[in-house]
C-alpha cells in the first residue's frame, strides 16, 4: 500500500515513472518503488552524515565536532520516520535530497563553481531551495556571485530541459498548497485547514523579506552568517506551506545543528586575555572559606600563629 499521495510537485514525476516501471519491470511495482525510494533516501542520509563530518573537519577544523553533529542528527526520530514505507507513512526522498546537496555545496563553499552546480541541481529538482540564493550571493560578494549564478543557472536550466524533453515539465508547476495567495487543496494537511488560509499571505511576505534582506548588505566570506541565514530561510517555508507544514524538518535540521555547534568567531589575541593578571603581593591565608569543592564553606583554614 505505502503512504498516501503527496501534493509535492515531484509527485507527478513519481506517478509517470510508475507507469514506465509497470510496463518494463519484471518484479512487482511495489517492490521496485520500495527499493528505489528507500535506497535513494538512505543514500541521501549517508551523504548528509558524511557532509556534516567533512564540513566540520574542513571549516571548523574539528572532526570531533562533525561526529557530534552527525550523531545528534541520527538521534532525531524524523531520520527514521521520513524513510519510505515506515509506520508514519510520510517518507519521501525529497526530504533528504536537497539538504544532501546543500551540505556538500557548503563543503565546497570556497569554490563558487562547484557550490553553484550543487545548489542549482537542488533548485532544478525540488525548486524550494531557491529562497537561499540571496544569502549565498551576500556571502560570495560581487565577483564570485557571478560565477555562482553562472554555474547554478546552467545546472538548473539543464535539469529543466531534461524534465521538459522527458514530458515531466508540468510537474514543476506548483500546487495550491505552495501558492500563498491561493486556497489550499481540500486534502491538505497543515494548520491552514483550521486557520483561515488568507493569513498565509502576510507570513509569505515576511518570509520573502527575510530571504531578500541579506542581499542588502554583503558579508564577504562570513560562513557563520551564511549558515544562520540559510537555516532561517529554509525553516521559514514551514510558516506558509500548506503541504504538511512543519513536518519537513530535514529541510533545515542539519544546518541548524551546524549553527548550534559552530565555533566562536571571536578569538582572544593572547593567553593574557583569558587569564587575568595575578596580584603582585601574595594573599595571606586567613580564616576564610576554602575553595576545595562544594564543601569549602564548611572547611576553614586555620590562621598561622
Amino acid at each position: 500500500p505505502g503512504p498516501a499521495a503527496s501534493r509535492f510537485p515531484v509527485e507527478i514525476v513519481r506517478t509517470q515513472g510508475e507507469e514506465v516501471i509497470k510496463a518494463q519491470a519484471v518484479e512487482p511495482l511495489s517492490m521496485v518503488r520500495f527499493w528505489t525510494e528507500r535506497g535513494l533516501t538512505l543514500s541521501c542520509h549517508i551523504a548528509i552524515l558524511l557532509g556534516l563530518i567533512f564540513f566540520a573537519w574542513r571549516h571548523f577544523e574539528s572532526p570531533l565536532t562533525g561526529l557530534v553533529v552527525a550523531t545528534i542528527h541520527l538521534m532525531l526520530p524524523y531520520c527514521y520516520l521520513l524513510i519510505p514505507y515506515n509506520p508514519l507513512g510520510v517518507g519521501r526522498w525529497e526530504d533528504t535530497w536537497p539538504m544532501a546537496l546543500i551540505i556538500w555545496a557548503l563543503y565546497w563553499i570556497k569554490n563558487p563553481w562547484i557550490s553553484g552546480c550543487l545548489v542549482g541541481l537542488s533548485i532544478g529538482t525540488v525548486v524550494f531551495p531557491v529562497f537561499i540564493i540571496p544569502a549565498w550571493l551576500a556571502f560570495f560578494g560581487l565577483r564570485n556571485s557571478v560565477r555562482f549564478i553562472a554555474a547554478g543557472g546552467a545546472t538548473c536550466l539543464l535539469c529543466l530541459a531534461c524534465l521538459y524533453f522527458s514530458g515531466f515539465y508540468p510537474s514543476l508547476l506548483p500546487s495550491p498548497d505552495w501558492i500563498a495567495w491561493s486556497q489550499p487543496s481540500a486534502a491538505s494537511e497543515s494548520i491552514w485547514t483550521i486557520v483561515p488560509w488568507a493569513y498565509r499571505i502576510p507570513f509569505f511576505v515576511l518570509h520573502m523579506v527575510l530571504a531578500l534582506l541579506p542581499i542588502l548588505r554583503f558579508h564577504h566570506l562570513e560562513l557563520s552568517r551564511l549558515l544562520a541565514q540559510s537555516t532561517m530561510v529554509l525553516a521559514g517555508i514551514q510558516w506558509w506551506l500548506a503541504d504538511r507544514g512543519g513536518v519537513h524538518v530535514l529541510w533545515f535540521w542539519p544546518l541548524l545543528l551546524l549553527v548550534v555547534f559552530r565555533p566562536s568567531t571571536t578569538k582572544p589575541s593572547s593567553t593574557a586575555e583569558l587569564i587575568p593578571e595575578l596580584p603582585s603581593t601574595p594573599i595571606k591565608p586567613g580564616n576564610r572559606p576554602s575553595r576545595r569543592g562544594p564543601l569549602g564553606l564548611f572547611t576553614r583554614r586555620r590562621q598561622k600563629s
